[in-house]
């Protein structure tokens, strides 16, 4: 009987060993997903900054004016010049860091908006109640307008913090929201969730 004992006190601590050689192992895993999932983003994000893209503000490199661009069309981009739409190849544009927008009365007279964080001036019914908006599903032009309002109802909270429900998939929707978090000057920091946030599949902000 005490052999039979000892056996089963063996057999118990083998397998708490090995439950936690198995913890250990996950937790590994999870670190390791993370760290590749970062590598990704970024390194896709490192592209998208060479390229034109949604949101971005850009001058023609021969000209002076300065638009918007509001769609994607293949191998063209799609810029709002004050009002006036142009489908322009992304290599004839030059992105710039802000918007120079010409204000009626005179056309020499600019009115510069920078990208310094802006107070809100949208009016909501009702106050957020939850730091937290999911996106999956939705195209990056969709994700961004959501985004972008959250973001002005966690300026008028009382959160600092708010949690960007993307999802993994390929990435796109992710690649898409880190390249408007990164111009958003209202954004202190953002990071990726860590394992017990939602990991890769999350992206956590700080205002």
């Amino acid at each position: 009987q005490i052999t039979l004992q000892s056996k089963n006190t063996e057999s118990e601590q083998l397998i708490k060993k090995r439950l936690k050689e198995i913890e250990g192992e996950v937790k590994h895993i999870e670190e390791v997903q993370e760290k590749l999932g970062k590598v990704f983003y970024e390194t896709a994000l490192s592209e998208e900054e060479k390229t034109i893209g949604f949101g971005d503000y850009v001058k023609l490199i021969d000209g002076t004016a300065v638009g918007k661009v509001v769609d994607v069309k293949g191998s063209k981009v799609i810029v709002d010049f004050n009002g006036i739409k142009l489908e322009v190849k992304p290599e004839k544009l030059k992105r710039v860091a802000t918007q120079t927008v010409v204000t009626s009365g005179s056309s020499q007279s600019k009115t510069e908006i920078t990208n310094e964080k802006r107070i809100p001036t949208k009016v909501y019914s009702s106050p957020l109640t939850k730091n937290e908006i999911d996106v999956r599903g939705m195209t990056v032009e969709e994700a961004v307008e959501k985004i972008d309002e959250f973001i002005d109802q966690l300026l008028m909270s009382d959160f600092t913090t708010g949690y960007i429900i993307h999802g993994k998939g390929t990435g796109k929707l992710a690649t898409g929201i880190w390249s408007y978090l990164r111009h958003d000057k209202r954004i202190k920091n953002y990071r990726f969730g860590r394992p017990d946030e939602g990991g890769v599949g999350v992206t956590v902000i700080e205002i």
